[in-house]
């Protein structure tokens, strides 16, 4: 059964690739034409139909380049013409193939992207040419930023930042120029758009830590944003939604790198525990003028289980924690959060459900403090107006020390704080165990494990679990 092949050659690609066509199937193959797989005629119709399909593929191999304005429908039909001429076709076919080729053609270019137009000597364009022609951007200097009139000019020579070197060089006299356009914008349409582009900046940089610094001046930039915006009466609570969960989204990835470096935190620490005290309610949202937030709330909204304090707790060392805690006073606030009742009726400004999720994130922060000091080093006196009636109620130090156990004991043993639906339900199963392992020494030990397990049954298995633990 015969079968012809276009007889054409072509070079592709830079390499010089030689492509003959005799690699494809012809214009025309006549077991694809008169019969079909049950050797049965098939009508004028389906002829026409598969010699469309056939000739729209070849058109596919023969111009790979796909449409262009250099050759009309006119010229490709009678190249396809003279190459259908080579087959050896009954009138029946041929006839077929005149209807088909107009038909083809118009299916070809309907399907094939329109290719830009060539001149008609081919070549390929240099690295160079593509520089001076635009094709390529140049690299941003800081000559390019600091000759910027404005802002919004150096706005525009930030976008066309694509490559991290090209801050690397000049960083520190970068990060300076992006902060104060960052907290300058605070107020205006442009904000969001340059906290995007720090984050794009601390993206194209996750590949190595040879880009550390920059990445951790970048979440310097962010944070020093949030600082400044709490300090104004009146912010909006969109705007800094969106710089804290920036914030705290580049933090977190630092740690779970394996990047966290004390060294370049160090400046944040403490201010950071300081916005868990932030209750001043100035940050009010488009959507719902009428209530506001306070920088603790949206800490929380953002991350409940408190991510970035989890993780900043397992790298900073014991010694830096408890000076920290002593310095910002976060413990009594944070203990006293755990305690909040959100179980009443839900008012107008979503009181009930804020009390919720600060309650949940205190009880995520409080355990992590447990589970990094443990029981031996808590720093109680320092949340000492919590346990005022212990201290009163009794003398010697080991009974106030029990006594003060079994009131965190009772932190994380509330009802609503272990219901299974609640997202703390793991987060106090994990502080009970840190604190009852660290009573294991108590001659009462055995005793307390018993009267875990008998106070709220849907915390046996973890009462077991701490028993099988420590014993």
């Amino acid at each position: 059964m015969e079968q012809r092949i276009a007889p054409c050659t072509e070079r592709e690609g830079d390499g010089g690739k030689e492509r003959n066509w005799t690699e494809y199937p012809s214009f025309y193959t006549r077991s694809t034409s008169c019969v079909n797989k049950s050797n049965q005629a098939i009508s004028m119709e389906e002829l026409v139909g598969l010699s469309v399909s056939s000739l729209t593929d070849q058109l596919v191999v023969l111009y790979s380049d796909g449409p262009s304005e250099g050759k009309s429908d006119a010229l490709i039909e009678m190249e396809l013409e003279a190459l259908l001429a080579e087959n050896d076709m009954s009138k029946e076919e041929e006839l077929a193939m005149q209807e088909a080729i107009p038909l083809a053609i118009q299916k070809w270019k309907d399907t094939t992207p329109v290719s830009v137009s060539k001149t008609s000597k081919s070549k390929s364009i240099s690295l160079f040419d593509q520089l001076m022609g635009g094709g390529l951007q140049p690299p941003v200097t800081i000559d390019d930023i600091k000759e910027a009139q404005n802002a919004e000019d150096r706005l525009a020579v930030f976008r066309r930042v694509s490559y991290v070197d090209d801050l690397l060089l000049d960083w520190n006299e970068i990060k300076p120029l992006l902060s104060r356009d960052l907290q300058e914008s605070l107020q205006s349409n442009t904000a969001i758009e340059i906290i995007k582009i720090h984050r794009k900046y601390y993206d194209l940089g996750r590949n190595s830590s040879e880009y550390l610094v920059l990445q951790y001046g970048i979440c310097h930039n962010i944070f020093d944003a949030i600082i400044a915006y709490t300090q104004q009466d009146d912010s909006d609570a969109d705007s800094i939604l969106l710089l804290i969960r920036t914030w705290s989204d580049i933090l977190v990835d630092l740690i779970q790198r394996d990047v966290f470096v004390e060294d370049l935190v160090g400046t944040m620490e403490c201010r950071m525990l300081e916005l868990l005290l932030d209750d001043s309610k100035h940050h009010s949202a488009m959507s719902t003028e009428s209530i506001r937030f306070s920088t603790a709330q949206v800490l929380a909204l953002v991350d409940t289980r408190a991510r970035w304090f989890q993780g900043w707790v397992r790298c900073t060392s014991l010694e830096n924690l408890l000076t920290l805690l002593q310095k910002t006073s976060i413990l009594p606030t944070i203990i006293s959060r755990c305690c909040l009742d959100s179980t009443g009726a839900e008012s107008d400004d979503g009181s009930m459900a804020m009390q919720s999720v600060l309650r949940d994130q205190s009880l995520v922060i409080l355990a992590s403090i447990m589970e990094k000091t443990r029981v031996s080093s808590f720093p109680w006196h320092l949340a000492s107006s919590m346990f005022d009636d212990i201290e009163q109620a009794t003398e010697d130090k080991p009974s106030r020390t029990t006594a003060r156990v079994d009131k965190v004991i009772d932190i994380f043993l509330q009802s609503k704080a272990v219901e299974k639906s609640s997202i703390s339900f793991q987060v106090c199963c994990s502080a009970l165990e840190d604190v009852m392992s660290g009573c294991r020494a108590a001659p009462d030990y055995a005793e307390r494990i018993l009267a875990l397990n008998e106070r709220v049954s849907v915390m046996s298995v973890t009462a077991q679990s701490i028993w099988d633990k420590t014993n």
